[in-house]
């Protein structure tokens, strides 16, 4: 507490530390009380302490002039200690009221200042409405952000605040604010720069005993997400339409019915009623429309010289080309566009290959400010149609390859037919002749051989021989012959019995040449045709007596192992071998190996082999034995199903 003698002298107190609690005496030397009161209040923080002023004076007009010049109380004299005590417990009083105002104040003013903050920051516009006066009563700092525009001037002009805040769309349908719903509503509205942008309001009603008093609401650009929703529904729509046309390129009996309907489907899809797929005869230097949708055809194609249609540009550069006011371009010289009168005129350049092989045309006799949206869906769908058109070609090139395919079986059914007519010529036509051959042949060796000359019958016997001969080879060329038209029937095979069987027929070559045939484990069950997998272990058997060592006694081993999907059954023989390089060539028709040629055969025996297994799904084969003394032949037969059993031997190193 600072004490002072003059009023000078408690306002130079004042001002360096002002007080909480001023009592001063209203009779002072040099300044009154008065004007140190009049002071006090003037000052800044004047307002923020309590002054008591101590007086002698009663009179009425003297205490309003101490109250006007801002105390808040006085006490008279003589000061009586128990009101003083009074006195200064209400100015305490008063007092701690002014700081708690001031305290709210300042509180109030920080929250609305923050609240003023949110309220310009935020990504929307919020503000009220009175529904009866229909005028808005508040709208947020926001405003001149979001819309160009000051709450003041929102609030002033009604044709701006309707244009911007609360379309006459919402007010009709201000009725569905009961029951605490909300009206939402999405719009386009025009700024204050010209753009125009997306606004969405969303408002809600306030009600008091049944009335709508108040409407709340908050307007919110929405442009990007309004842009971003329409490029999802024209993505949308591009995937329908690439789908539609993938249907129909898939599902179309033809080329030309196929053009139709995708053409069909883009003008739908874009809204240009002209459209046609134009292909390029680069020889010719001209564009053939084969097909189209609103442009006439006639009888046949549309012929048109690149130098008459705007399409021409798209084929010299490769680019779109995009023109409006079309007719009046000096390119369109061609009667048959001349006469539609397009404006519009859209053509893209089917490229395939890095080459232009023809144009999608899109047209309108309206003029159309073709979008950017637009052409690059039309352009993407360009590419599209190309793979479609090359997707169709094709398909017709299948489809002709089906024709001459079937036409080829048919021929091959044809040439099957008279091969066994032939085979069947060949068994009966030539036996016979050359059975009686043999047949005088034997009765003349016979009847006269003791009456003929050695050279004679030297002679008869040869025929004899040759005869024979014949009679074998025609005998393997009839089973060859049969391998290749007879139909097959696969079923499972016991690879023991066919060997079985397979020995008993050379069982006479076995014991003529002095041989031995092993079978080594048990031999599994294969899928095969028996008679077939008989013949082919015959010939192998009857080969390796055939060829084998002189002076040593043919001996053949037999086993079998699992490849694969495939049993391999080895036949290794231990006769002359086959000479390097010659393994492919000894299982052709009539190869025989000049170090052979002396031996008995006929050349067709391993071509027998090979044909059987290729016949039968499987394959033949020979290699040299390790130790080079013979050969190994091998086939490979198909295994039965899938099933894997513990059979004969494992797979060993060949």
């Amino acid at each position: 507490m600072t004490a002072t003698a003059d009023a000078e002298a408690g306002w130079t107190a004042f001002l360096e530390e002002p007080p909480t609690l001023v009592v001063l005496d209203l009779m002072l030397p040099g300044i009154d009380g008065l004007e140190l009161c009049r002071r006090i209040r003037a000052h800044p923080v004047g307002g923020d302490c309590v002054i008591l002023v101590i007086t002698a004076r009663r009179e009425a007009d003297v205490l309003r002039s101490t109250l006007d010049a801002g105390a808040d109380d006085y006490i008279a004299k003589p000061i009586d200690a128990s009101l003083l005590h009074v006195r200064l417990a209400v100015a305490e009083r008063e007092l701690r009221r002014q700081v708690q105002q001031r305290s709210d104040r300042e509180r109030h003013a920080s929250e609305d200042v923050e609240t003023r903050a949110l309220l310009a920051n935020l990504g929307e516009v919020v503000f009220a409405l009175d529904p009866h006066e229909r005028r808005v009563l508040r709208v947020s700092p926001a405003s001149e952000r979001i819309l160009g525009r000051t709450p003041d001037e929102l609030i002033e002009d009604a044709t701006l605040w309707r244009s911007l805040l609360y379309p006459v769309e919402v007010e009709r349908r201000e009725g569905e604010l009961a029951g605490g719903r909300s009206v939402v509503h999405r719009w386009v509205a025009r700024m204050p720069d010209g753009a125009e942008r997306w606004l969405q309001v969303s408002v809600r009603g306030a009600f008091e005993g049944g009335e709508l008093v108040r409407v709340h609401g908050a307007v919110a650009d929405v442009t990007e997400s309004q842009r971003s929703r329409d490029e999802l529904a024209a993505r949308n729509k591009e995937m329908m339409t690439l789908y539609r046309i993938s249907e129909i390129s898939l599902g179309a009996p033809s080329a030309e019915q196929a053009y139709e309907e995708i053409l069909e489907e883009l003008s739908k899809a874009t809204g240009f009623p002209i459209a046609a797929i134009e292909h390029y005869d680069a020889a010719n230097e001209r564009l053939v429309i084969t097909a189209a949708r609103g442009i006439p055809m006639g009888a046949g194609p549309l012929e048109i010289p690149l130098d008459q249609t705007l399409s021409g540009g798209a084929v010299r550069t490769g680019q779109p080309v995009i023109a409006t006011q079309a007719r009046r371009r000096p390119e369109m010289k061609h009667e048959a566009l001349a006469r539609l009168g397009i404006e519009t005129y859209l053509a893209f350049p089917l490229v395939l290959g890095g080459q232009v092989i023809g144009v999608l045309t899109l047209a309108h006799t309206d003029p159309v400010e073709p979008e950017r949206q637009l052409v690059r869906w039309v352009g993407s769908l360009a590419a599209s149609v190309t793979q479609l058109i090359d997707r169709l070609a094709a398909a017709d090139a299948l489809r002709d390859g089906e024709r001459h395919a079937r036409s080829l079986v048919e021929q091959l059914r044809q040439a099957n037919q008279e091969l066994e007519s032939f085979a069947y010529s060949v068994s009966h036509d030539l036996r016979a002749p050359l059975r009686t051959m043999q047949g005088f042949a034997h009765a003349l060796d016979q009847s006269y051989g003791d009456r003929l000359p050695a050279e004679a019958r030297d002679y008869a016997q040869r025929i004899i021989a040759s005869g024979k001969q014949a009679e074998v080879l025609i005998r393997d060329l009839l089973a060859y012959s049969r391998l290749s038209f007879e139909q097959l029937e696969v079923q499972p095979v016991d690879l023991t019995q066919a060997l079985v069987s397979a020995q008993e027929q050379v069982a006479a070559d076995v014991q003529d040449a002095g041989g031995e045939v092993l079978i080594h484990g048990t031999l599994p069950t294969v899928r095969g045709q028996a008679i077939t997998l008989v013949q082919v272990f015959a010939n192998l058997l009857s080969n390796a007596m055939k060829f084998a060592r002189v002076g040593t006694p043919p001996r053949v081993r037999v086993w079998a192992e699992e490849q694969d999907a495939f049993v391999r059954v080895w036949v290794e023989d231990n006769g002359i071998g086959v000479p390097p390089g010659q393994e492919e060539r000894i299982f052709g028709v009539f190869e025989r190996l000049s170090q052979s040629a002396a031996r008995p055969g006929t050349g067709i025996g391993l071509a027998i082999v090979r044909r059987g297994m290729e016949r039968m799904g499987g394959r033949a084969g020979v290699i040299a034995r390790p130790d080079g003394n013979g050969s190994r032949f091998w086939v490979d037969v198909p295994q039965e199903g899938t099933r894997r059993r513990p059979w004969g031997r494992r797979r060993r190193e060949s």
